[in-house]
């Protein structure tokens, strides 16, 4: 095991010095979170510098790509910059660094055409940063009501799409699941039995079948966390650790099989 994760390492170091992404998934963010962790696990301060120098690397992107585009990898910043503050990996001045983001991310959310509603690069993931916020309230009433318009009228007024386009079965997954993580913080959702409905209805039309095995494990381990599921969240870890074409991933469910001790980094995901 030990091996692997050192290989893994090697190999992440190679793609920090490659890629031109930015987010969790394949990118610089992901990357400098597996090294504060692989820090915490080998006590070798060199990789903390590695992680700092990453996190310091991707802030001094931002002032360039503040933009619609970029919001999805803004999102996986700033969620992943709190976990990392709230585990103690480093301290961080919350009202200074949430201003790199939220005014931009609201604005974002409040021009989004409604067409995409998922996880990773959708409104329900940009939502979700807020949800421990001060602006949670707004961020929901903006979310909520992007949801009603595509389940119901099919998506924004000025771009119709038919809904089974609009949910395919991850994206309608990742809905549920966000529904689900708001239920178990007893936050209140508007209109929940009419989306709740219009869920329904779209599963009723056979939804577009996901092609994406690796991120339904993914969704998987999000659920698991939300239930507080621990014995699938290992059989999930070991899934990952074997499987998981993404070495970011790879690495860190290694980490975790090693060290139980580690913090829960899957509820980034």
């Amino acid at each position: 095991m030990n091996e692997n994760i050192k290989d893994i390492s090697k190999n992440l170091e190679i793609l920090a010095s490659n890629t031109l992404q930015l987010g969790l998934r394949k990118g610089l963010t992901g990357i400098a979170l597996y090294f504060f962790f692989y820090a915490r696990f080998s006590r070798d301060e060199r990789y903390e510098e590695i992680a700092n120098g990453l996190l310091e690397r991707i802030l001094k992107y931002i002032p360039k790509n503040n933009s619609y585009d970029f919001a999805h990898e803004f999102t996986d910043i700033g969620r992943t910059i709190n976990f990392l503050s709230n585990e103690k990996f480093f301290e961080v001045e919350d009202d200074e660094f949430a201003g790199y983001f939220e005014e931009s991310l609201i604005l974002r959310m409040k021009l989004d055409v409604g067409t995409d509603f998922s996880f990773c690069y959708g409104i329900t993931g940009l939502c979700d940063l807020f949800l421990n916020r001060e602006n949670q309230e707004e961020a929901l009433d903006i979310t909520i009501k992007h949801l009603y318009s595509g389940l119901r009228v099919k998506g924004h007024p000025k771009h119709p799409i038919e809904s089974v386009f609009l949910f395919p079965s991850e994206v309608l997954r990742d809905v549920k699941i966000f529904f689900l993580k708001l239920e178990k913080m007893n936050i209140p959702i508007p209109q929940k039995k009419l989306l709740d409905h219009a869920i329904r209805k779209v599963e009723f039309k056979k939804v577009l079948r996901s092609n994406c095995p690796e991120y339904s494990v993914l969704q998987d381990l999000r659920e698991a966390e939300i239930i507080g599921n621990q014995q699938k969240i290992q059989s999930l870890l070991e899934t990952i650790a074997t499987t998981s074409s993404d070495l970011i991933f790879k690495g860190l469910a290694s980490l975790s099989l090693a060290d139980n001790s580690l913090p829960a980094w899957w509820k980034l995901v």
